[in-house]
């Protein structure tokens, strides 16, 4: 039985947005789709709960054809050669009118881990859902991902409230 982690952020300010030498941000286009599912291959080989295998139909399916997601809403972060090192998403769930925001598919390589791009990423993320008049911002992780579990605590989630 898998060990869903359901966390949340209640944002008070809005997210001071940084930089990071070497690092630039863009938005997801179509022409990324295959560094995309590279990257995601790269992110989730190592953990000991793996992700299914995505195709580029898959991709191009949730993330252009599906109301929830919007490329618009989703970072890419790119080293000096422009490599895709990076990214996160924002989702919303629900229903049209009331959905709520939800961070998806914060990925770092491997070899680009802890230099603060998953920290650049989350606030870029959170720094958009305040502009968009939400004040809490939700995410799911696997428990087995211990390290994706620690990280989170660090940006102040917490686990959800089950009343």
């Amino acid at each position: 039985m898998a060990m869903i982690l359901q966390l949340t952020k209640q944002l008070s300010l809005r997210p001071q947005l940084s930089c990071l030498q070497c690092v630039t941000l863009t938005q997801f286009t179509k022409s990324d789709v295959e560094c995309w599912l590279d990257l995601r291959d790269l992110c989730f080989a190592d953990e000991p709960v793996r992700v299914r295998k995505w195709t580029y139909d898959d991709v191009v399916t949730e993330f252009f054809h599906r109301w929830w997601w919007n490329p618009d809403r989703m970072w890419l972060a790119r080293d000096e050669a422009q490599r895709l090192i990076g990214s996160v998403t924002l989702a919303m769930r629900g229903e049209p009118g009331s959905a709520k925001p939800v961070a998806h598919w914060l990925m770092v390589s491997p070899p680009w881990r802890r230099r603060g791009i998953g920290r650049l990423l989350m606030a870029h993320l959170e720094a958009a859902v305040w502009d968009t008049g939400y004040r809490e911002i939700s995410l799911e992780t696997h428990g087995a991902w211990k390290a994706a579990g620690r990280f989170y605590e660090t940006l102040g989630y917490r686990p959800n409230d089950i009343s």
